[in-house]
């Protein structure tokens, strides 16, 4: 199961709970969803910062840049 993505509808359910700092639950089974931050690579010229959200139930992952989790431009 580890590298399930969860389709449109999932995603945005999870973006208005990170954005409304709402604890994480996964929208296909209900399990909690951990946060881990990607540290950007050295030497990369463009970089993003990122968060994995992956849930510890079912396994669906999903990758964000943090501005977007935040709602910023």
């Amino acid at each position: 199961m580890g590298h399930a993505q969860y389709d449109a509808g999932e995603e945005a359910l999870i973006l208005e709970a990170l954005r409304r700092g709402k604890s994480l639950r996964c929208p296909r089974c209900g399990g909690a969803v951990g946060r881990r931050a990607i540290q950007p690579e050295q030497g990369v010229a463009y970089v993003r910062r990122r968060v994995w959200l992956s849930c510890e139930g079912c396994g669906r992952n999903l990758v964000l840049d943090e501005r977007r989790a935040r709602n910023e431009p």
